[in-house]
């Protein structure tokens, strides 16, 4: 028999959080962490796409260069989606 599974909270609602912030401060906290996110996701699409298109005579030190850049900023946007977490909040994949 399988069993039916619930998301853990209804996407868009702000949970409790264990620092004990009130909602009214960690919303607008939460939104500009979401747009930080998004702006991190779109850059490390971005580094991503010109490390596999790069040619020239220069090509393996901008290959490298993106290489790491991207590696970065997949870490930045780990931390942000992890402190998002923290605070209650969700991350926002979709544009309003």
């Amino acid at each position: 028999m399988s069993e039916i599974q619930a998301p853990l909270r209804p996407f868009d609602q702000i949970a409790d959080n264990p620092v004990l912030l009130e909602r009214s401060v960690t919303t607008p906290i939460i939104e500009g962490m979401n747009i930080a996110l998004a702006s991190f996701q779109a850059l490390y699409i971005q580094y991503q796409k010109h490390h596999f298109v790069v040619e020239g005579a220069e090509f393996y030190s901008l290959h490298e260069f993106f290489s790491d850049s991207y590696e970065d900023v997949q870490g930045y946007v780990h931390k942000l989606g992890e402190r998002l977490n923290g605070l209650g909040g969700f991350r926002q994949l979709a544009s309003q």
